[in-house]
């Protein structure tokens, strides 16, 4: 990589006057010549901006090194602007790519219709419903190369799982074992190593924030085919808000482009809430850029006809036509999957329909308002911009806040003081929780079905 002119003149100088600047990274290291002692108190950088960086531990400024060490102040100056408005030029240009210039490729999968590789998919339902289950027995399969349970190959490969609910132990050695699977194939990503004040190496928790951490996994395993994360919810990070579009997308974009970058499959597990809807896909808890980002979708729900049945359905799906429904039972000591062989006719949205959960706008409000408060107070400016994200009337949320039993209240004594809207009805213990309960079903659940159809309120 090209030196900045700016840093090379510096740079030049300083090694003339006996400076010996030494590189370490993307920056240099010397003693400063205004204040001169016996460490390396100056670095010299430039920025991904064309911006030239001079840092100095007395706080010296860039003019007075330049002026110190004999360089010509106007002629440093010039080379700088030159230097950035090229950079500005560069960068205000568009990037474009003509369609005659791309390659056609096809979609890779890892099972075909439902897993594509390199890219998301989701896997909605409800807790308890079996995704684990669903999931494990996915892993197993990968790493053994055994068919999909439609009698399609599956390539051989590495798993890894980052699962927040099942204990590696007691729970994921087991079932893995029940399901075949080849255990050394299969590897599981449970922390990262961090220091604590003391310099002391401890194990941290991990999100979807250490991305970096992520792929330095995938490229110590190796050939790895296939990624759950179990429940996603979990893994957002603690300040990104669940329900926000765009705070969702910041998270899972990065992901997207690993899984890409990888070519493995990415899975994520996510929770279904309570409420009504008439698509499947705006039942998954959460924002709608779950679901925009995954390619592929798939709802795990149970037959409405036979309570022991689970019923694998097509949700969205961007890249093919969508594989047809499947279903399974939890069998055996230990507990394993059971594939049926019989073919699955009805759709996601049937099963919703005959479970009594069409559509209904204000059972909707009523549900996702319960969702936003169940961890306790929040702003209710914030509620507004959650709720115009989510694509509800404002209107709409306000009767249901009426009707689930919501207050507004002040938060201090001044003018200054914020309108906050809570659920007064619903005991918390927000220590004890999942760090992101906002997003976990099992934990979110307000636990009762649509105040709408109840006489007596709140459950």
């Amino acid at each position: 990589m090209s030196i900045s002119p700016v840093v090379q003149s510096v740079l030049d100088e300083l090694k003339a006057q006996g400076f010996e600047p030494k590189k370490s990274g993307r920056e240099w290291k010397c003693k400063c010549p205004v204040h001169l002692g016996d460490k390396a108190d100056l670095r010299i950088g430039v920025g991904p901006d064309g911006l030239v960086s001079f840092h100095c531990r007395h706080q010296c400024s860039a003019l007075s090194v330049i002026e110190a060490i004999g360089l010509d102040r106007e002629l440093l100056s010039s080379i700088f602007q030159q230097e950035l408005s090229q950079a500005v030029a560069v960068c205000g240009n568009p990037v474009l790519l003509c369609a005659a210039d791309v390659q056609a490729q096809e979609v890779s999968w890892l099972w075909a219709g439902r897993l594509p590789l390199g890219r998301l998919s989701l896997l909605v339902g409800r807790p308890g419903e079996g995704k684990s289950f669903a999931t494990l027995d996915w892993a197993a399969r990968v790493s053994t190369g055994r068919d999909w349970p439609d009698g399609s190959s599956c390539e051989a490969g590495s798993v890894l799982l980052v699962s927040a609910e099942d204990d590696p132990g007691d729970t994921i050695r087991p079932r893995l074992d029940a399901h075949e699977a080849d255990p050394l194939r299969i590897h599981m990503l449970t922390g990262i190593y961090a220091q604590d004040k003391h310099g002391k190496l401890i194990e941290g928790a991990f999100t979807l924030a250490n991305i970096e951490t992520l792929r330095h996994a995938l490229k110590t395993i190796g050939n790895v085919r296939l990624i759950v994360i179990d429940p996603i919810g979990s893994y957002m990070g603690g300040k990104v808000d669940a329900h926000r579009d765009n705070e969702v997308r910041g998270v899972l974009a990065p992901l997207a482009a690993l899984a890409k970058e990888s070519n493995a499959a990415v899975v994520l597990v996510a929770h279904q809430r309570k409420g009504k809807a008439v698509n499947p896909d705006d039942m998954t808890l959460g924002s709608t850029g779950f679901v925009g980002l995954a390619r592929s979708v798939l709802h795990l729900m149970r037959d409405p006809d036979d309570e022991d049945r689970r019923l694998l359905l097509p949700g969205k799906m961007n890249l093919a036509v969508p594989a047809p429904g499947l279903a399974f039972t939890i069998e055996g000591e230990p507990a394993r999957v059971q594939w049926a062989s019989d073919p699955v006719s009805i759709t996601a949205a049937e099963v919703l329909a005959k479970s009594g959960r069409g559509n209904s706008a204000a059972c909707e409000a009523e549900e996702w308002l319960c969702d936003v408060l169940s961890n306790g107070p929040v702003e209710s400016s914030k509620v507004k911009d959650m709720a115009n994200t989510d694509g509800l009337a404002w209107r709409t949320v306000e009767r249901a806040k009426e009707k689930i039993g919501a207050k507004s209240t002040r938060e201090g004594y001044s003018n200054d003081g914020r309108w906050m809207m809570v659920i007064p009805t619903i005991d918390r213990h927000a220590e004890s929780k999942a760090a992101d309960p906002a997003i976990e079903g099992d934990v979110a659940d307000y636990g009762g079905v649509c105040d709408s159809e109840q006489s007596n309120g709140m459950p």
